[in-house]
């Protein structure tokens, strides 16, 4: 069925066209594919202490900087969201006891990534319901806020 095969072609006119464009973005996908796959590797061969974590975690979740005249200074928040992400890095973690993720830096990207799609509010704010604000959650792992925190954090982890 088409659901099993991911794709269907209308036969047309332009269906050599449409094959064509399908076999580039196939193409672009196995190739980012290819990309991650190298990054997860290189994360899971790179050890890391707790203290390199967070370090890590610090560089990720900055403490702000009270501003004169600022209501809030959002200080406890981000404290909050530091420690959510290394008690996951620590052991909180789905699989984070695991041997050969625990003290690794694809343990501290487990941890950055479990804490963005379940614990954090990305998505959430705003959304009138859990299916928006699954889609929200979705489009900001793909291309928003999320993406940026996910990729940041890798490249934080790599340099640790």
């Amino acid at each position: 069925s088409d659901a099993q095969s991911g794709f269907k072609i209308r036969h047309t006119a332009n269906m050599a066209q449409r094959i064509e464009q399908a076999a580039q973005q196939m193409g672009l996908v196995m190739a980012q594919s290819d990309e991650q796959l190298a990054l997860y590797k290189e994360l899971a061969n790179k050890p890391i202490s707790s203290m390199q974590f967070k370090n890590v975690v610090g560089e990720l979740v900055p403490i702000p900087e009270r501003k004169i005249g600022a209501k809030t200074c959002r200080k406890g928040t981000a404290i909050n969201k530091r420690n959510d992400i290394i008690s996951l890095f620590e052991g909180r973690g789905k699989g984070s006891d695991m041997t050969g993720v625990r003290g690794t830096a694809w343990g501290g990207f487990n941890a950055i990534t479990e804490y963005i799609t379940h614990e954090s509010s990305y998505g959430r704010k705003g959304a009138s319901s859990d299916k928006e604000a699954a889609g929200n959650l979705m489009l900001s792992v793909v291309g928003g806020a999320a993406r940026q925190m996910t990729e940041q954090g890798a490249e934080l982890l790599l340099a640790a």
